[in-house]
């Protein structure tokens, strides 16, 4: 998908190029990659980041974009995933209807299950996502 990458996304990739800098590492084993299965337990979030036009504040007149995120219990290692952002924040892609029937799950600790995504446009704001398959309470 073409878009805007983030402000730290791009100023990450374009460090890297200009710098003549390429990442050559094995895959971990232990590691997640994209497109994997996953399942988390953790915080479910409501945030809200800044949208079009800048990607950079809501109090600067960037159109607001309000999305789920979960707040992993634990950093979660991802193979070749974007190196920018928080280890432990993954924004959330879910079906519409559940933003109605799972409301009631938001700030409590849940489990999150799904395909492992990696940022690619403006409109994601967290280097790695989750593709939401369930979504329900967990105890801690």
């Amino acid at each position: 998908m073409a878009g805007i990458l983030p402000v730290a996304a791009a100023k990450s990739y374009l460090c890297r190029m200009l710098c003549g800098y390429s990442r050559i590492i094995t895959p971990r084993p232990d590691c997640y990659s994209e497109g994997s299965d996953i399942s988390l337990t953790g915080t479910l979030l409501r945030i809200t980041w800044p949208g079009p036009p800048n990607y950079e504040s809501v109090e600067q007149g960037d159109e607001p974009e309000t999305y789920w995120a979960l707040k992993s219990d634990k950093p979660v290692c991802a193979n070749d995933a974007p190196d920018w952002g928080d280890e432990k924040l993954l924004q959330l892609t879910v079906d519409p209807a559940m933003y109605k029937t799972h409301r009631n799950l938001i700030d409590q600790h849940v489990r999150v299950s799904g395909t492992l995504l990696y940022a690619e446009t403006g409109h994601h704001h967290t280097p790695m996502m989750i593709g939401v398959g369930t979504l329900a309470a967990e105890p801690e």
